[in-house]
């Protein structure tokens, strides 16, 4: 995906806004009290406070690489409601949907506190969960699931049109509801390369799940690649991922439970590609490898 082809902008209801601006100031908190979903603890140290204006789309970093190493911008997840755009000159006021509490809506131009707005994340309506069948064809318009990969926590399925691929993974869907993870939107026909096995991190909202239960999730996967008979990925507090290999696709999955892990930068991942003629290691490092989802931020 590239700067040619991004998705068309969608406008943002009143309430989606709201409650993205608050997870991204919630997230500058101080570091013990803080864990935004699809915000990486490094990205919680940018910005105190956002100031929502009127009709604004909020932006999220893509994990798709430009030559120069650069990172793209695209739309915020697929989902949110396409709302008019007001004509020029007129005043749209903020109505909150009938399921949202009006503690959870901001009005366009007000400014609000970080403990506010952990605050209003606490109290927030959660969003139902997207379904792949609803986000896929965002990317693929004729595409359909041809394998699926069941782990505990998730699920994860490759689409395809015959000649374009996507994963889509639904653990963060499930968990704090909103979309689910894209990953790919390659050709078929793409060489092998470090490109191919870069991973997205997701990290659940505050509150989301029970005790012990995982508060992040990394997760890479693909087609099946001929001749690669094991994928592994080794991270920085020594856990060594193994990929599921099926005879159409492969999923890496990695479920996090301490605290610890999700507070602190992802770092360096090593992953190691075994075939029958040796192993191939490629180093995975900074969000333009570890953020590779393409239809919202990580």
């Amino acid at each position: 995906m590239n700067e040619h082809d991004l998705p068309a902008e969608r406008h943002l209801d009143d309430h989606t806004r709201a409650r993205m601006r608050a997870e991204l100031i919630a997230a500058t908190a101080p570091a013990e009290e803080r864990r935004a979903s699809w915000l990486t603890p490094v990205a919680a140290s940018v910005a105190i406070l956002a100031v929502v204006g009127a009709g604004g789309a909020f932006m999220a970093m893509s994990g798709n690489d430009d030559p120069s190493g650069g990172s793209e911008l695209s739309p915020a997840a697929p989902g949110a409601s396409d709302a008019e755009t007001p004509a020029e000159g007129s005043t749209a006021e903020a109505t909150p949907p009938e399921s949202a509490s009006t503690d959870d809506v901001i009005t366009p131009g007000e400014t609000i506190r970080a403990s506010d707005a952990k605050k209003m994340l606490r109290n927030r309506q959660p969003m139902p969960p997207s379904t792949c069948a609803a986000d896929v064809p965002e990317f693929l318009k004729k595409a359909s699931e041809r394998s699926a990969i069941e782990y505990d926590g998730g699920r994860a399925g490759l689409w395809s049109d015959g000649a374009t691929w996507v994963v889509c993974d639904t653990w963060a869907a499930d968990v704090d509801g909103g979309a689910t993870t894209l990953l790919g939107n390659t050709a078929l026909t793409a060489p092998v390369s470090k490109e191919t096995f870069k991973l997205s991190q997701n990290y659940a909202m505050p509150g989301s799940g029970s005790t012990g239960a995982a508060n992040a999730q990394l997760v890479a996967g693909g087609p099946k690649i001929p001749g690669v008979t094991a994928i592994s990925y080794e991270f920085r507090d020594g856990h060594v991922a193994q990929a599921e290999i099926t005879d159409d696709m492969w999923l890496m999955t990695y479920l996090p439970t301490s605290e610890k892990f999700a507070k602190e930068p992802l770092g360096t991942v090593t992953v190691r590609v075994t075939r029958a003629s040796g192993v191939t290691s490629y180093t995975l490092t900074g969000p333009g490898d570890t953020c590779a989802q393409i239809n919202h931020g990580c």
